[in-house]
């Protein structure tokens, strides 16, 4: 996650968003990678009745997402009433307002009364069963890959999980 001033108790990330971690009402979800997590987890608080702003330093919500995927996603989105701030980062939180910057112009824009920000901006890789297997039984002939190794989306874990198969 990337480090907000102020931010202390009112930013989370996604995965604590998404395992019943306690948010307050208006939310931002701050999306820097454009993939499923920003909006799945925004369409996951909006289902949830929390009035949600995706604020995306991407061109369009979900960019990196598959066409038609993204293009069901975004209009079950909008039927919620979510709101998006295009081309922007998350700056600072005061206990009042979050802090808004377009990435381009560097025009800074105030927000009012949001209670949490959530944070789509990427995993960390975690190894930890791969070093204990490797720890317990050396001779096992182990790989590490997808986000073990580091964050990626799907695709490239599957097609890593198929190499690693392959010269077995």
């Amino acid at each position: 996650m990337p480090e907000l001033e102020g931010s202390e108790g009112r930013y989370v990330s996604a995965r604590d968003a998404l395992d019943g971690a306690r948010l307050g009402d208006p939310v931002v979800v701050f999306d820097t990678k454009g993939d499923m997590v920003g909006l799945s987890t925004a369409d996951f608080l909006a289902e949830r009745r929390h009035r949600v702003t995706v604020v995306t330093t991407r061109r369009q919500p979900g960019q990196q997402i598959e066409l038609m995927t993204g293009r069901l996603l975004y209009q079950r989105l909008l039927d919620r009433k979510v709101s998006f701030v295009l081309e922007s980062e998350v700056v600072r939180l005061t206990p009042e307002v979050i802090v808004i910057r377009h990435r381009y112009s560097g025009h800074e824009t105030v927000l009012s009364g949001i209670a949490t920000v959530v944070a789509a901006c990427g995993g960390e890789a975690n190894g930890s069963l791969h070093l204990a297997l490797k720890r317990r039984a050396p001779a096992l002939d182990l790989r590490l890959v997808g986000d073990a190794a580091a964050p990626r989306h799907i695709e490239a874990a599957i097609y890593e999980g198929h190499l690693a198969a392959r010269e077995i």
